[in-house]
């Protein structure tokens, strides 16, 4: 399997549950299979690669004054969304 986190995600502990994941699977016989790649300033997008330079750093909806922020930059972000 292979396990991509962007370590500025502000949309959930991505990397928290990815080396949640990590650690189970070392226990695993086939552990060598499998492959974890960590980002570190890239956010919560970082592995859509269909549509990276399409998904925002932020976003918001002025009517509810709310807004969201998925974190990374935008050259880390693609450079993840490629790599994937």
């Amino acid at each position: 399997m292979l396990f991509f986190a962007g370590e500025d995600d502000h949309i959930q502990p991505a990397v928290f549950f990815t080396k949640r994941i990590e650690g189970q699977l070392q226990k695993h016989k086939h552990k060598k299979q499998n492959k974890f790649i960590y980002y570190v300033s890239a956010g919560h997008f970082a592995p859509f690669p269909y549509s990276a330079l399409n998904l925002p750093q932020i976003t918001g909806n002025r009517q509810f004054n709310m807004r969201m922020l998925f974190g990374g930059t935008k050259k880390d972000n693609a450079m993840a969304a490629s790599d994937s």
